[in-house]
């Protein structure tokens, strides 16, 4: 039994195109959960105009799309459990070939699919989809942390919120998306599947990624504390069971969010967390020179980024 949980905020104008992807599927999921995470542009009332019997509707104060979708989950009947953001869509077959993986993959802990990404000036953009070997069209993703880092630069990532599925105890085991999280909590939730369990993708284009929707909420929002990716792998690099190989992989990994997350905190006139941001980026390879560019910023006295930060975007206004 497969369902699929929609976590709803503020996405009024686009929730109905969503919905109807999910509704055109080759192999409709059993029941779509919509979860209205405290949404004030009728979104909810959207939903409720769509009559079919399969959609259920949970509303809920504003807390975020981590704890909606895992609100979402834990009301779901399914044992996978299929994630679709409320301003993206599926292409027809998307369900049907999450089935397959599921049936020949039984072994893995998420299943997904490659993606095409509508960006912010209406122009298509499909990433280079290298995770799995030449020819391949579906497999178990190896090395998922080297994928991952890949799609730094102009690869694509397994999977994301929206080309995801899981198993509903992989989920419970795994502990849910983070909350209060707002940055990248899909990608947080499916490395720590991936540390543990198998991973199973198609590069079949089965998802459109809307990066033109309103109400955007990654392209705002600036990481006022530490990720809780960052935190995965600075747990998940602790850990005997990692060999050292993986552990600079990870390293690798996690300094992308936390050279990100150190700007902010820069940019947000917060030093001291930058600092220590970057103590634990501290050694990468990759980002050896941005991290030097932050750094070197971040030894400033008192607030004087914050204040460089406010001047250069006062100028190039």
């Amino acid at each position: 039994m497969i369902s699929t949980v929609i976590p709803l905020y503020n996405k009024a104008p686009h929730i109905k195109r969503t919905i109807d992807s999910v509704l055109a599927q080759t192999c409709p999921p059993d029941e779509i959960i919509v979860v209205d995470d405290g949404s004030t542009d009728g979104g909810g009332e959207v939903v409720s105009s769509i009559k079919d019997a399969r959609i259920r509707l949970i509303r809920q104060k504003n807390r975020g799309d981590g704890a909606a979708r895992n609100r979402g989950a834990a009301s779901a009947r399914g044992d996978l459990i299929a994630f679709l953001d409320a301003d993206d869509t599926w292409k027809p077959r998307f369900l049907e070939v999450i089935q397959h993986l599921r049936q020949k993959y039984p072994q893995a802990g998420a299943y997904g699919t490659a993606f095409e990404i509508i960006q912010p000036d209406g122009s298509k953009r499909i990433p280079n989809f290298e995770v799995l070997e030449r020819g391949q069209k579906d497999g178990i993703v190896f090395d998922y942390v080297k994928k991952g880092i890949s799609s730094f630069f102009g690869g694509a990532h397994p999977m994301f919120s929206s080309s995801v599925a899981i198993h509903k105890n992989i989920l419970e085991i795994t502990g849910g998306f983070p909350e209060k999280a707002p940055y990248r909590n899909d990608l947080d939730m499916i490395l720590r599947i991936a540390l543990l369990f198998p991973v199973a993708c198609s590069t079949e284009i089965l998802v459109v990624w809307y990066q033109n929707a309103v109400n955007r909420h990654f392209n705002i929002v600036r990481a006022k504390s530490e990720p809780a990716i960052s935190r995965t792998v600075r747990l998940a690099r602790k850990s005997k069971r990692i060999s050292q190989e993986m552990k600079q992989d990870l390293l690798e990994y996690g300094a992308r969010f936390q050279l990100n997350a150190a700007r902010d905190a820069l940019v947000l006139g917060r030093r001291d967390s930058a600092l220590q941001l970057l103590s634990y980026a501290q050694g990468t390879k990759l980002f050896a020179r941005e991290w030097w560019q932050w750094r070197i910023l971040a030894a400033l006295p008192g607030q004087t980024a914050h204040y460089l930060w406010r001047l250069k975007r006062f100028f190039a206004a």
